[in-house]
């Protein structure tokens, strides 16, 4: 079956679906225009996604996309599952010894990552160079946790504008993969209560089901990228709940590129304050500057990678 751009905008804002004869590329969005066209993720978003892939034949899908969202937002970060991908187990993870993942580095032993360069953080002012260190740090932050030696290897991205998503959806981006972990930058059109959102791509076989190479159990990741909402006010220093801490986010958004899910039990008290217990990075919302990684954080983090590769 062919899509058409008004195809794939019935099947996601009007939820009427209709057969065409011959595939058209969505026109590009520019990011003035892009909050016109804002993105609700939703699992019939992943799924008509999903129906682009298929038509291009990739052999992976999108599996799940995690979001965060600010402190005081009505809704709460969370991770949304797409239908059209087969047993849509909860957990995917990057297999050892996956060759597949011709980006990566030691065979598919050595995780690696690359940044996008091509755009600044607006309309918050700061330079691709300022968000770039931030986002290195926050690579370093999760490297760092000496459980585990995950090789975090940073690939070059030779100035194209990253983001297999934001290519599907006729944004600016690219259909070329250059890493394991993809930072796409600021340029995609993310809900008002979204701050960031990493999308999961797993590898499926000729029918579209999901592969599990090592055979633990777990959906294999073709790799995952990362969006960050334009609206929002972003800093790299003095973040509050008003003002969006780069570094804090990213180290957010990388925990999830690295498999890692949300932990913590939210509540509101009668003052209207937001309370999680325990504290983590790994929050599903944002509650101000946090570079550290905490308890929780690290513990989740070792009994992922603690003992990468499994030979």
């Amino acid at each position: 079956m062919k899509l058409k751009l008004f195809f794939l905008m019935a099947l996601l804002f009007v939820g009427v679906i209709g057969c065409v004869e011959e595939t058209v590329q969505p026109e590009p969005l520019s990011l003035k225009s892009a909050q016109a066209n804002v993105v609700q993720l939703t699992p019939e978003f992943l799924d008509a996604m999903n129906l682009l892939i298929d038509e291009r034949g990739d052999k992976f899908r999108i599996a799940m996309v995690e979001t965060i969202t600010k402190g005081n937002s009505d809704e709460i970060g969370q991770t949304i599952y797409s239908k059209f991908v087969g047993n849509k187990q909860l957990d995917s993870d990057f297999a050892p010894n996956d060759t597949w993942r011709s980006w990566s580095a030691d065979n598919g032993n050595s995780i690696t990552y690359a940044i996008d360069m091509t755009e600044d953080a607006e309309p918050s002012g700061l330079t691709a160079e300022e968000t770039e260190a931030a986002i290195v740090n926050a690579f370093n932050t999760w490297d760092a946790v000496n459980c585990s030696d995950l090789g975090l290897t940073r690939n070059p991205a030779e100035g194209i504008d990253l983001g297999y998503l934001a290519f599907l959806y006729g944004m600016d981006g690219s259909e070329e993969i250059v890493a394991d972990v993809m930072q796409c930058g600021w340029g995609f059109p993310l809900d008002a209560q979204t701050i960031g959102a990493t999308f999961t791509f797993i590898w499926v076989d000729d029918t579209g089901e999901p592969l599990d190479m090592d055979g633990d159990g777990k959906n294999d990741v073709a790799f995952r990228e990362t969006y960050y909402n334009p609206i929002f006010n972003w800093v790299v220093e003095g973040g509050s709940l008003d003002n969006i801490d780069v570094q804090t986010i990213t180290t957010h958004e990388i925990g999830h590129c690295l498999s890692q899910a949300h932990f913590g039990m939210i509540s509101i008290n009668k003052a209207g304050k937001v309370i999680v217990a325990p504290r983590a990075l790994m929050n599903s919302i944002y509650l101000g500057p946090l570079h550290e990684l905490l308890g929780t954080d690290k513990a989740g983090h070792c009994s992922i990678w603690d003992e990468w590769p499994l030979y």
